[in-house]
């Protein structure tokens, strides 16, 4: 549910879980390294989101399910304290 992506995706077993229905919808993404993933027929589902306090809800989130979010890239070595950055708060 990033604002600037393209898509958002959601774990096809929470979708089912949480009984969210909607239209098929044919996924196939580019993904890094210019490879596509195989094409698999899914779900575009709606839902909001609300703080466990009950005084925020979100507008109507679309999202398309999905198997599995991430692969098993190997992580990125990174040691922050050989970093220049600045924690704001």
């Amino acid at each position: 549910m990033d604002s600037l992506s393209q898509i958002s995706l959601i774990k096809r077993d929470l979708a089912n879980d949480l009984g969210l229905m909607g239209p098929s919808y044919d996924l196939q993404m580019m993904v890094a390294g210019g490879n596509e993933t195989k094409k698999t027929k899914e779900k575009q589902v709606t839902f909001r989101l609300e703080s466990l306090t009950n005084d925020f809800v979100t507008p109507p989130i679309e999202a398309v399910t999905i198997h599995q979010i991430n692969s098993n890239f190997e992580g990125v070595p990174h040691d922050p304290s050989n970093t220049n950055h600045y924690l704001y708060q």
